[in-house]
């Protein structure tokens, strides 16, 4: 089987300064991996080298087992959904146009308002548990809400790889748990799940396996337990942590 993912000795700087630094992994169909690590690791960075959206110095990311950077916009868009940290809605569109908008691999903007592309954003919208926003102009709209309606966008995408940065930012704990219950069901159904995630709790709760990167070089990378360990996070965060496995499997990251 073709892998979802394959990122092979990548590369990337930003001017002198190096971000990524011989980066590989193979994310399998049907995994959910969390990408995770101090600030400045190179995550967001990762992600969108994975996305195409910028194009390593060096080495190859293949997506389905094509090579990202030489898909058309509109073909990466039908096999990978991205949503970005925070996105810029220049217009003052509804949150349903915004969420029509990951509709484009498949529409074209002429057939935008098609029923059957309405039906799907709203039932977007429905499973993030925010139908009612639908008519609200999206720049009117809470941080919560506006990352509800980006993650509502990449559900209507109904793409088989989902890369989100930071997908729970500006969620309260309730929205949180919803947005990756969605995200974890998609996966049960086969969907592939890249995410960046600053909550190590979270990412331990939710993810099959973890990616952990370190000023652009990967540290760890396999099921939590594996890479989530005390030395380990201590070394990369400077302080003491204390990680617990509890009887049901789940990891937790406190202070000791």
């Amino acid at each position: 089987m073709t892998a979802a993912i394959e990122a092979h000795h990548l590369f990337f700087s930003y001017g002198h300064q190096a971000v990524l630094r011989d980066i590989s992994v193979v994310i399998e169909q049907g995994e959910f991996w969390g990408i995770v690590g101090p600030n400045g690791a190179g995550k967001t960075t990762l992600l969108l080298t994975m996305t195409g959206y910028l194009r390593p110095q060096h080495g190859v990311v293949l997506v389905e087992g094509q090579p990202v950077v030489r898909m058309s916009r509109r073909e990466a868009a039908s096999r990978v959904a991205f949503v970005a940290q925070k996105a810029e809605v220049a217009f003052p569109f509804t949150a349903l146009e915004v969420v029509l908008m990951g509709r484009h691999p498949y529409s074209g903007l002429a057939a935008l308002d098609s029923a059957g592309d309405v039906e799907t954003a709203l039932h977007a919208l429905e499973q993030l548990g925010c139908p009612d926003i639908a008519t609200k102009r999206f720049n009117e709209l809470s941080g919560g809400e506006q990352q509800l309606v980006l993650l509502a966008r990449a559900l209507a995408q109904e793409a088989p790889v989902f890369v989100l940065d930071e997908p729970t930012s500006f969620l309260d704990l309730r929205r949180q748990w919803m947005a990756l219950q969605v995200f974890a069901d998609l996966r049960a159904r086969g969907a592939t799940i890249v995410a960046t995630f600053h909550d190590l709790n979270i990412a331990a709760r939710w993810c099959s396996k973890l990616l952990l990167l370190h000023d652009g070089l990967v540290e760890a990378a396999g099921p939590p337990a594996d890479v989530l360990t005390p030395t380990r996070l201590e070394s990369l965060y400077g302080i003491p942590l204390a990680v617990d496995l509890r009887s049901d499997g789940i990891i937790r990251v406190d202070y000791p």
